[in-house]
């Protein structure tokens, strides 16, 4: 073979291998940046789990069907940082295979549209049950507290060891402690205490309400929103913070997550008597009727016997304007309760409503028969007086309420009406005779 024809190919074999070589060599440091990065973030790598992960810097990683540019949101490096997949895509594959999770339209964590996320808990692990951020207020992924001053990292409560033995005993003392620095108008030194209460007992439900009680009461309602997210980790199986968190979604006129969060306390409530008056409290707020009366009727059909279902029930028919039923639930409640004047002054309203205005007045004077200086029933039988024509009467009743609470906002409409009738009677030539 030609020496020249030989040298030129030696010479692109000896480059061949230092461009592989150079690859390689690129290659591996790039795949040890991405195993160090999806180490430092808690991601699971190569189907292990990372290091437990701290309260205030878990990230939430979405599973949903369809791109959600607001369920994600992390700290860390830059965008040019590479995206790890693995282990994550089998976890998923993993949690798909498992049970459904229905959410509050009926939609499950495995069907198209769901609102179903999977997420990195405090543990490490991946967990379902949160939905996708929908965009229309904060996110529920971000850790933010707002506590100025320090790092954020050390002052939420931090998750405990599994092996350690939760104190109780100091979690109610630093929350005792917590408590009389909100009283004294010490925030800050009260969120600090509430975030070492948890950290020595992450199930102290007290704690989980005064901290976020605080934060509302301070307006950080992205805070509060957090609070609850990290309680409901921290206790799973507790219903009351999914109340909590719809009620304040529904605050902020959020539906979509209000309802969501409200079908989750629920479910998890199992019925129990006592959270048909919060979740029908909650849909009155978001105007639901329908699903408001669907909780009445559910409770009244759970505890017939129970005065406050019945009670509930009337008060809904009467709003709607079903008052043949609310009026037969408050006469029985009357018969229950002969002694509650409140009961008799319901009875009269619905008479009213329905232009029965003699059973009104009657119903009216029972109730101040047990309650004279009631200045709300004073006003509703005055001004009944007044549309039958019992100026006198009306008057009376008027005058009478400004005598038991002058200055008030009652005396105040009382005296109106006063002048309103002396003027008709000025206007007609016809005072009534004292």
């Amino acid at each position: 073979m030609n020496p020249n024809r030989l040298n030129i190919v030696l010479g692109l074999l000896l480059l061949t291998a230092l461009v592989f070589g150079v690859h390689q060599t690129l290659t591996v440091k790039r795949l040890k940046s991405m195993a160090a990065y999806g180490e430092s973030r808690g991601i699971l790598i190569g189907g292990k789990e990372s290091l437990v992960l701290r309260l205030s810097g878990a990230p939430r990683i979405s599973a949903g069907n369809s791109p959600n540019p607001g369920s994600t949101e992390q700290e860390g490096p830059s965008e040019d940082a590479p995206e790890v997949k693995a282990g994550v895509e089998e976890k998923n594959r993993e949690t798909s295979e498992g049970p459904e999770v229905t959410d509050a339209n009926g939609k499950t964590g495995n069907s198209p549209g769901s609102p179903i996320a999977v997420s990195i808990g405090r543990d490490g692990k991946l967990r379902t049950g949160i939905p996708l951020w929908t965009g229309s207020g904060p996110s529920p992924s971000r850790r933010a507290t707002h506590w100025k001053g320090q790092d954020t990292a050390a002052r939420q409560p931090k998750g405990r060891d599994s092996r350690e033995v939760p104190d109780a005993a100091k979690s109610r003392e630093l929350l005792n402690l917590a408590q009389e620095m909100m009283q004294q108008g010490r925030y800050d030194v009260a969120e600090e205490k509430l975030a070492q209460s948890l950290e020595e007992d992450e199930t102290n439900r007290m704690a989980w309400q005064q901290l976020a009680r605080l934060q509302h009461k301070q307006g950080l309602t992205e805070a509060e929103i957090n609070t609850y997210l990290d309680w409901m980790e921290a206790s799973p199986g507790d219903a009351a913070p999914y109340y909590q968190l719809a009620s304040t979604y529904a605050r902020q006129g959020q539906d979509a997550e209000a309802r969501y969060y409200l079908g989750e306390y629920e479910s998890l409530s199992g019925g129990q008597t006592y959270t048909f008056s919060q979740a029908a409290a909650v849909y009155r707020q978001l105007e639901d009727r329908g699903e408001e009366g669907r909780v009445l009727s559910q409770w009244l059909a759970t505890a017939p016997e129970s005065v406050d279902a019945r009670q509930a029930w009337a008060d809904y028919n009467r709003r709607l304007g079903g008052y043949d039923v609310a009026l037969t639930q408050y006469q029985q409640l009357a018969s229950i309760m002969p002694n509650n004047p409140r009961l008799y002054q319901q009875i009269g309203d619905v008479y009213r409503q329905l232009g029965d205005y003699g059973q009104a007045q009657l119903q009216y004077e029972n109730a101040l028969s047990l309650r004279p200086t009631d200045t709300g029933i004073l006003g509703r039988l005055a001004d009944l007086n007044y549309q039958n024509g019992d100026l006198n009467g009306a008057l009376a009743a008027y005058n009478e309420i400004i005598v038991l609470e002058p200055g008030s906002n009652a005396a105040e409409r009382a005296q109106r009406r006063i002048i309103s009738i002396e003027e008709h009677l000025q206007r007609t030539d016809a005072y009534p005779v004292n």
